[in-house]
């Protein structure tokens, strides 16, 4: 989809470790939305 890059996995520490998580919950969240909407045509 274009949303992962690079950046997400360089630097697991601290805070941005838990922005990270939050950006993947929130790709994955968008993955299902589309899939149910390709499900629904």
């Amino acid at each position: 989809m274009g949303f992962f890059l690079p950046s997400i996995y360089s630097r697991p520490t601290g805070n941005e470790e838990r922005h990270d998580l939050s950006c993947y919950v929130h790709v994955a969240k968008l993955e299902r939305i589309s899939q149910v909407l390709d499900n629904r045509r």
